[in-house]
Parts: C-alpha cells; structure tokens; sequence
C-alpha cells in the first residue's frame, strides 16, 4: 500500500488503514525516522515503540546509532 505526499506535504492515509488502526478525521498520527524508515502510527502508540527500541539498542550502542544517522533528532524521546 502506498500514500501520495502532496507539495504541501500532506498525506492522506487509505480508508482500510484508518479503520484498521482507529484513526478518525483529524487524528494524530506519530512520525518516527530511524534513520532507515519512516515508521507512522497512531500518535497514542508512540512512546510504547520508542521504549522497546531504546530497550532493543542499550545505552551507549543507542547513542552510537544516533550519531551514526548524523542527525541527532531522529528517534528522540
């Protein structure tokens, strides 16, 4: 499945997705940039994802990873 990103930057999210994941007109939706992908959710499940990865990748390999990206706002809390 794919979404068209209009020149200004809007998406539109297909109607089997918004229904699947409850997303109603005007929902927040959470962007996280690993550095690899784009990951998008209801914005309600960002912090449990962030905390597994941060989980996944411990203290210092996190840091390294971060700065590997060489922009230190991706995938902060």
């Amino acid at each position: 499945m794919t979404a068209k990103v209009s020149e200004r930057g809007q998406m539109c999210l297909p109607a089997a997705v918004r229904r699947r994941w409850g997303i109603e007109g005007g929902g927040a939706v959470a962007v996280i940039d690993d550095g690899d992908r784009l990951i998008l959710m209801p914005a309600e499940r960002r912090d449990a994802i962030v905390r597994a990865f941060h989980e996944f990748v411990a203290g210092d390999e996190y840091d390294a990873l971060v700065e590997s990206w060489g922009d230190p706002d991706l995938l902060t809390d």
